[in-house]
This record gives structure tokens, C-alpha cells and sequence, in this order.
């Protein structure tokens, strides 16, 4: 490499390798001034992804006793050339991701360790992001709601105006460059990563000759359809990396590219042909449709530039302020799990993490659940390299050869993903959820679609029925919850009260949960407003307010007493309520992200939980002991429920897996591999023999659960 600037040579990593083992060695003093020589070693686990340049590994710390023991992070391992005058110089992207890991970029950037380099490689060490890239996201999602494209869009702006303010221009500006540290129902947390081909004031402003990026996110002029235009300066870089933002944000609110083709491009470029403005969706009004155009307008200096898109109308209202970034605890994380994907050329894309025994290619079909797909409520920013942290008490993996759970039906009429299931208490019916906005009631042995009701707004993410079957609740992003009559159809009634906490749109309101007591008397929900209500399930009065948690309530759960209410959050927590007086019985501690799912077991003694710290756990329901921590997900746990036995306790993830354990040992007994995307809602029927799972494949399936015993 050329010479290396004080800055890059500041955060090279003192290495060692030593057979399968890296070995970093730190000089640090303690506070009386003491000195001595810290170590970390790490190794890889696995091979994530090649491109031009090198590959990507996952590696963990494996530093017995340390305070990083467990942690993960990506490496980026660039090949050097065989020929020592070779064109590869790594100077650029060790620049610039030296300058914007600094602690006052973390909210826009992705954040490196150091580097180091072997006589073939160069080693960029980096955190790990557990949702993964923007383009991965968008292939399973679709089209985003233009809320979701507004906050999005918000940061993405802010981060390339960090660059540009600091003179850099990305020019590789793209969804797979985009990683995703938080999402809903948190906050959106949005980073930038790969600066391989960055470009700083200083460098050699001469005009380019030679095609860097992805071809579909260059604007006309880095493709030469005119000499004269062909960037020379910074600031011809920094107007080409404003229309890769606008491709983006195309993309995004139609999932199309902007153009079918180059040539298409040449004709808008050349005045040929009007900009393709009326495939956006008429939902972004006015100032969205001239946002979008002032971004992708043929020559560059006529294109918007960072300050003023976030002063523009469309952008306004979303009131993005310093005090909120004040308000967030930066101090907590969740699981930060990137996965990354090199493309052809060579540009880092983060994929989501894939377990080696389980590898599926999913289709733009296919729609990957999110929690739900709007913009979040107010969640907690994550900014620290996750360490995994194991209970004493973690489950043994016990290989146990059973019959594999077989599918009995598949029931496909939902028109986008199942965000939740339920069967009816004589284990005849079974109701489903879905982002399509509707709710779906099922004959469970002829597998016909009894009832399609209509009436939310939005996405419905939670279902349940009352114990004897006749009303069904359902909770929505449209901030209601309806009671809904099984034989009929009709809308009983719409409970509204879930108003919106806190100033801006950063924060939800929608209601992610919803669970009839045992006696029938009551009805629970649970928000984005960080509240639980308990409603009275004849006249649909509010009881209680609970309040308590510091961030979204994701689930709730009574116990089979109904004396007992449990709630789940995005602050970490599952609460126990006492279900008459409202007071907050217990606050269970343990997970180290957010809490998804909670289910109490049959015989209310039990209670477990799902959460992105990858692990399910179960409690004593009495004394809130963590009695077991089950460990074999490779990704958020999105749904827990016990048979109705309290025998066995599933657990649906989004690595595509669905986990069977025995509730009293903590042994894995089977696993359901090969889910056509995330596992997103299981259930148990009543009488334990079926077990119901939603997904983002816009189905229901119901497996049989009788091989288990």
C-alpha cells in the first residue's frame, strides 16, 4: 500500500496469528498508572460471502473469562495483488472508515475495530449488524410503506451529509451498502458501510475515465453519455451520489428500478423521454413526487444537495431533532449480527445471517416478516459490538431421533405476510393475521376459509379467541383492536385508546398484541405506546393502564388463572402484572434485546419468553427465576407457546427454523428446518396434537404434533 495517513496507522491492530487463532495484543494502564498488556483472540466460524477483492468472514472472540467473550464481528479481507506494482490500495476505504468509526459518526456509520495485514491480505475488522442490508430487505418486503421511505430516506441523508460536509462523496451509494442495526417495532437505525471507493477533496480531480459502482444506482454522467459531464471535481461526485439516492428511494416506494434499461436512461438523460414520476405512488403527495425528481434531475448541478433535501417539505414534518438522539439510551444493545454478500463487483452487501445447515433462496415473492413493517415505535438505538451472553443455566443440546413433524395443511389465501395465529378452544377453528389488512377464520379439517374480515386500516398483528370460541379480537397498526363475531362476521365492537406517546412520528402507536383472559372477562393489548391496557371484554370499557415499560410493548400474555398478566417489551423486559389491581407484580431481567413473545404454561407455572437476543427463556412464574435459557436460534425468536400439556414449548424464529423443546429439561426434541422464510406466529392447538405457524410466505401452515411424544 501507498503511504498510510496518521489516522489509518492510528488504528492498526498489534496482530499475532497463530494457526487457526488471531491474536490482538493491547498496551493499556490502569488507573493509578500501572501498566500492562491486554489480549483478545478470535477465530473464525465461518465464510460469509466473496466478492473481487477478497471475502467476508464472521469471526467470535473466543478470550476465556474476557469482558468480549462471545462477542461476534465481520472481517473484510481484501487480497493483496500478486504484483507488488498491482492497482489495489486500500488507503481510501482505511480512511475513511478510520474517520467515521469515531464515536461522534456512530448514529450514520458502521463502525470498525482496526486492521491488520498479512504478507497476502488486509483485514478490516467491523461490527456485526444483525438485520442486515437494506437490499436484502427490500427483495423480501417489497414496496416500504412512505413513512417507513420518509424516516429512511431522513437517514440516508444525514449520513451523506456527514460525508459530504467532510468532503467525502461515497459513490457506491446502494441498498446493500445500507445496513440495519434497528427496526420496527423499534426505531429505524440505518448505518452506511463499505467505502472502497469513496472520493476526498484532494484526490486527483481529473475528469474519470474508468465505471466504479453498481451500473443501476450511477447516475448518467458516470456512465459518459457525454464527455463534457464526466465528474472533475468533489462536487461531481457528491451530485452523483444525490441521484444514487433518489434510485433508492424509487426503489423503495415501487420496488422497481427507475429505468428498465441504460437506454432508457440515455433517452431521459438526452431529453428524449419525461421522468417516469407517475410510477411513483400518488401516497407521497406532491412534495414526495418533486423530492424524488429534484434528486434525479439528468444534470447534475441541477440536482438537490444534502441540506437542502432535509429541509424539503416532503422531509419537514418528520421533526428530526438532536434532543432525540439525547433521549435514546445509547448505552444498550441488541444483538448486532450482520451478514454480508459481495456482489460482482465487489462492493460489500450484508445479508442476513444464514445457518450453515440451513440455506434458502428467497424469491421477490416471498416477503420477509418484519415487527411489524411500518415505522417503529420508539426503540433503543443500538451502537455496541454485541456480546452473546449465556445464562449458567443454558439447555443442553440433546439430539433426540424422532419422526420429523409432517404438514397437514396449507392454507393459502392471505395476500402478504401472517403476522399471527391462534386456534379456537375446541381446536376446530383457527384465526390468522396478516399485513394484507385482513383477518382470516379456518376450518382446521377441510382447511376452508370460513370468514375473511374486513375493517383494519392496517396490518393486523395479533389475533385471539375468546374461550368459547364466538368472538375473536385482533389488534392493528391502525392503533385498534376489533371484536369480531366467529359465525357471522360481523364487528362487535372497535376499542380505541391507544394514543400516540411522545412528540414525532419516531414513536408508534400501533397495537402489536392482543389476549383474552382464561375466565372471558377480560381482554389485554399491548403498544407501541409503551402501555398495556385491560379492557372489559362485555362492554368493551378500559379497566387498566399499565404502565412501566420504557419502550413498545410487543406481547402479552394471561396466565390459565387469569390472576397473572405478562407482558414483553423492546426495553428488554417481561413484566407480571397482577390482572385485578393492575399493580406490577415482578420485572424480569435477562434478555439482552428485545422480548417478542411471552406464553404462560397451561398449569401457570411457567412462563416463557422470545427475544433478538436469540434465546428463548423460560421463568418460574412464582418467584421469576430464570429456570432455563434455550439457545439454539440463530436469530430473533419471534414467538413462544407451551403445548397445552405445559409438556413441550415451541419457539418460531427468523432463521427459518421452528425449535420443539421439552419445557421441564430444556433438550431440543426436533427441529423443523427448511421454512420457507421467517417463522413468524406459532401455536399449539388445545388439545396439543397440531401446531399452527404464520409466516412471510403468505401462508398458514398446520403441522402435526403428535410425533413428538
Amino acid at each position: 500500500m501507498s503511504q498510510l495517513p496518521d489516522l489509518v496507522l492510528d488504528s492498526r491492530l498489534r496482530t499475532e496469528l497463530r494457526d487457526s487463532i488471531i491474536i490482538h495484543s493491547y498496551l493499556e494502564i490502569d488507573s493509578v498508572g500501572g501498566r500492562f498488556s491486554r489480549k483478545e483472540h478470535w477465530k473464525s466460524e465461518r465464510f460469509l460471502g466473496r466478492g473481487g477483492f477478497g471475502q467476508v468472514q464472521l469471526q467470535r472472540c473466543v478470550t476465556e473469562g474476557g469482558a468480549k467473550q462471545n462477542s461476534l464481528r465481520a472481517v473484510k479481507i481484501i487480497s493483496k495483488p500478486s504484483n507488488p506494482s498491482g492497482s489495489l490500495d486500500c488507503k481510501r476505504e482505511l480512511e475513511a472508515i478510520a474517520k467515521f468509526s469515531h464515536d461522534r459518526y456512530k448514529r450514520w456509520f458502521v463502525k470498525s475495530f482496526g486492521w491488520f495485514e498479512n504478507p497476502t491480505s488486509v483485514f478490516i475488522t467491523m461490527e456485526y449488524c444483525r438485520h442486515g442490508d437494506l437490499h436484502h430487505y427490500l427483495i423480501s418486503q417489497g414496496a416500504v410503506a412512505v413513512e417507513d421511505v420518509q424516516q429512511l430516506t431522513y437517514q440516508i441523508l444525514e449520513a451523506l451529509d456527514q460525508m459530504h460536509q467532510n468532503d467525502f462523496a461515497h459513490r457506491d451509494l446502494k441498498p446493500g451498502n445500507i445496513l440495519i442495526k434497528s427496526m420496527p417495532p423499534e426505531e429505524w437505525w440505518i448505518v452506511l458501510a463499505d467505502f472502497g471507493i469513496s472520493k476526498r477533496v484532494g484526490e486527483n480531480s481529473g475528469p474519470t475515465t474508468a465505471i466504479k459502482g453498481t451500473t443501476t444506482f450511477m447516475a448518467p454522467e458516470l456512465l459518459g453519455y457525454q464527455d463534457q459531464v464526466r465528474p472533475k471535481s468533489i462536487a461531481d461526485f457528491k451530485a452523483a451520489d444525490m441521484w444514487a439516492l433518489g434510485e433508492i428511494i424509487f426503489q423503495m416506494l415501487t420496488s422497481e428500478t427507475t429505468f428498465e434499461n441504460t437506454m432508457e436512461l440515455m433517452k431521459y438523460y438526452l431529453g428524449l423521454r419525461g421522468f417516469p414520476s407517475n410510477r411513483l405512488p400518488t401516497s407521497i403527495g406532491d412534495d414526495g413526487h418533486k423530492f424524488v425528481t429534484s434528486l434525479m434531475m439528468a444534470l447534475p448541478q441541477d440536482r438537490i444537495t444534502t441540506t437542502q433535501c432535509i429541509q424539503h417539505r416532503w422531509l419537514k414534518s418528520l421533526c428530526v431533532v438532536e434532543e432525540e438522539l439525547a433521549a435514546l439510551n445509547l448505552e444498550q444493545s441488541n444483538p448486532l449480527v450482520p451478514e454480508i454478500s459481495w456482489n460482482e463487483l465487489a462492493s460489500a452487501q450484508w445479508s442476513r445471517l444464514s445457518d450453515p445447515e440451513h440455506t434458502h433462496t428467497e424469491t421477490a415473492a416471498q416477503r420477509r416478516p418484519t415487527t411489524p413493517t411500518h415505522l417503529g415505535s420508539s426503540g433503543i438505538r443500538q451502537t455496541q459490538l454485541e456480546s452473546i451472553s449465556r445464562s449458567p443455566r443454558t439447555q443442553r443440546h440433546i439430539n433426540i431421533d424422532l419422526e420429523p413433524l409432517t404438514v397437514a395443511r396449507m392454507l393459502n389465501s392471505h395476500r402478504d405476510s401472517v403476522y399471527s395465529v391462534a386456534f379456537s378452544h375446541n381446536s376446530t377453528q383457527l384465526a390468522s393475521g396478516s399485513k394484507d389488512n385482513t383477518v382470516k377464520i379456518w376450518d382446521i379439517s377441510s382447511g376452508a376459509c370460513l370468514q375473511t374480515l374486513k375493517g383494519h386500516s392496517s396490518s393486523v398483528n395479533s389475533v385471539a379467541f375468546l374461550h368459547n370460541s364466538t368472538w375473536l379480537a385482533s389488534g392493528s397498526s391502525d392503533k385498534s383492536i376489533k371484536i369480531w363475531d366467529t359465525s357471522s362476521g360481523a364487528c362487535v365492537q372497535t376499542l380505541k385508546g391507544h394514543s400516540v406517546w411522545g412528540k414525532g412520528k419516531g414513536h408508534s402507536d400501533r397495537v402489536y398484541s392482543v389476549a383474552f383472559s382464561h375466565n372471558s372477562t377480560q381482554l389485554a393489548s399491548g403498544s407501541g405506546d409503551r402501555i398495556v391496557k385491560i379492557w372489559d371484554t362485555s362492554s368493551g370499557a378500559c379497566l387498566q393502564t399499565l404502565k412501566g415499560h420504557s419502550f413498545a410493548v410487543l406481547s402479552v400474555a394471561f396466565s390459565h388463572d387469569s390472576i397473572r398478566l405478562a407482558s414483553g417489551s423492546s426495553d428488554k423486559t417481561v413484566k407480571i402484572w397482577d390482572a385485578s389491581s393492575g399493580a406490577c407484580l415482578q420485572t424480569l431481567k435477562g434478555h439482552s434485546g428485545s422480548v417478542h413473545s411471552v406464553a404462560f404454561s397451561h398449569n401457570s407455572t411457567q412462563l416463557a419468553s422470545g427475544s433478538d437476543d436469540w434465546t428463548v427463556k423460560i421463568w418460574d412464574a412464582s418467584s421469576g427465576v430464570c429456570l432455563q435459557t434455550l439457545d439454539r436460534h440463530y436469530n430473533t425468536v419471534t414467538s413462544v407457546a407451551f403445548s397445552y400439556n405445559s409438556t413441550w414449548l415451541a419457539s418460531g424464529s427468523t432463521d427459518g427454523r421452528v425449535n420443539i423443546w421439552d419445557a421441564s429439561s430444556g433438550a431440543c426434541l426436533q427441529t423443523i428446518r427448511g421454512v420457507d422464510t421467517w417463522a413468524y406466529s406459532i401455536a399449539f392447538s388445545h388439545d396439543s396434537t397440531q401446531l399452527a405457524l404464520g409466516s412471510s410466505a403468505w401462508r398458514v401452515e398446520i403441522w402435526s404434533a403428535s410425533s413428538i411424544s
